[in-house]
């Protein structure tokens, strides 16, 4: 028999659309023990013994000691409870609901020194099928499951069984290994937010195609920033990407010519203090692994970079993009995954949650400009929309001469995404919709 773990992370009382597949996925292996484990509050045990109604066991790792722990010390802690045990595969959503950071798997299989697979589109107890290619399954291994299923309902029939409760007593840590005390990166602040407002034009949608095309050809509008004045003496940067970020706050940028685990070694060799890495598919599953080998903090997604003093200020998205966090990290290296604006298309058009129902009629018209698509988090979240072409605060940030908002609320996780396109027009039935607020055109209308 094969034994799986699941982990999963409670926010407002649910666990993401990933976690939810990934526990789908364990309980459709044939002759299977399945676990779901969760390092959380004592107060979510009833939520996560529910899972138990589906034929899973149940584990919640709990302490007051652990309070606070950033991603570094949680892997620690899962590390040494999993160090005891003897499962063959450990299965992760791609991301929680809470953090977006999608660190913990990837260090947690470095800690334990077992092979992870992320982004996992299928796979079985022979291959698994990955963003990144097919490859042969070895266990002992972990999988961060992308949202390739949907979860099972328990039967009114079945019955709750008591979850097992595991804490510092049993995992015997040290307090300077775990909780605020553990954690090499710390969140200086949070905040809302804020984007430029803009005076809105109210035109018709059959003024659409005009605006479109008016807009495309005027002049590229000027954005000016503030060069910033204080800068490092030396910042190094993995992938050409980030480049221009790591000469926006070094006097000098020094590219890192490893593009694997060898990096760490070669970080250590030159004494890097900073290291930049761009926020794409590849260095998302790197960088954490990196970081746990190092034992230094690390910053995901940021779209932010300050100096203070000797340490970088870094800013990323917080709690599911509901916030920004302001973030330093403590260790003596100090690591970010960083998101970079993509130029890319003249056109884009985004969907959002109210223009689901107009998805053809939009790829129609997307057609005729020949525009990009992409959508907001909400729509992706709600449709079979691929969260690669989700942007905002958790997605892409684009930069586009156009962009087309289609039902889109403008919530500001979104407004951020798309906040350096030099023409914004809406499309939205709610003349109160805040999308207006950030828009040079607006349609009160629907598609």
């Amino acid at each position: 028999m094969i034994k799986i773990a699941v982990l999963v992370t409670f926010y407002n009382g649910e666990i993401s659309p990933f976690e939810q597949s990934a526990l789908e996925c364990a309980l459709e292996v044939t002759d299977a023990e399945v676990t779901v484990i969760s390092m959380s509050p004592l107060s979510e045990k009833e939520r996560l013994e529910y899972f138990t109604r589906l034929g899973a066991k149940a584990v919640l790792i709990s302490d007051s000691a652990f309070s606070g722990s950033d991603t570094l010390a949680t892997a620690k802690i899962l590390a040494r409870y999993f160090s005891s045990e003897s499962f063959d595969l450990i299965m992760c959503g791609r991301q929680s609901l809470r953090g977006d950071t999608a660190q913990v798997p990837a260090e947690l299989s470095e800690m334990l020194g077992y092979g992870f697979f992320p982004y996992v589109l299928d796979f079985n107890l022979k291959k698994v099928t990955t963003r990144m290619g097919e490859f042969e399954l070895k266990t002992p291994c972990i999988l961060s499951v992308e949202r390739i299923k949907t979860l099972r309902f328990a039967s009114v029939f079945s019955k709750k069984e008591e979850a097992k409760i595991i804490d510092n007593a049993v995992l015997q840590l040290k307090t300077t290994e775990i909780g605020l005390n553990g954690s090499p990166t710390k969140v200086l602040s949070t905040f809302q937010k804020k984007c430029e407002k803009k005076k809105c034009k109210i035109i018709s949608f059959d003024n659409l195609d005009e605006a479109i095309k008016n807009s495309l050809n005027s002049e590229k509008k000027i954005k000016t920033t503030e060069e910033k004045k204080e800068k490092f003496e030396e910042v190094f940067y993995v992938g050409e990407e980030v480049r221009f970020i790591a000469e926006s706050i070094g006097k000098k940028a020094t590219r890192l010519k490893g593009d694997d685990l060898s990096l760490a070694d070669e970080i250590v060799a030159k004494k890097a203090k900073i290291v930049l890495f761009p926020a794409n598919l590849k260095y998302r599953a790197l960088a954490p692994q990196i970081a746990a080998r190092l034992n230094a903090g690390l910053c995901a997604d940021c779209i932010g970079l300050e100096k203070s003093g000797e340490k970088l200020i870094m800013t990323r998205p917080a709690l599911g993009g509901e916030t920004v966090a302001k973030i330093v990290s403590c260790s003596d290296v100090q690591l970010a995954t960083v998101r970079t604006k993509t130029d890319g298309e003249k056109i884009v058009f985004g969907i959002g949650y109210g223009a689901l129902n107009s998805i053809e009629k939009i790829k129609k018209l997307a057609e005729k400009y020949g525009a990009e698509i992409v959508a907001s988090r909400k729509a992706v979240d709600n449709s079979e929309i691929d969260y690669s072409m989700q942007v905002g605060l958790t997605g892409k940030i684009l930069a586009p001469k156009v962009y087309v908002a289609f039902g889109i609320s403008g919530a500001i996780q979104h407004i951020v995404g798309v906040e350096n396109a030099d023409y914004i027009i809406a499309v939205n039935p709610d003349k109160d919709a805040k999308i207006f607020d950030y828009a040079d055109f607006g349609i009160i209308d629907k598609i």
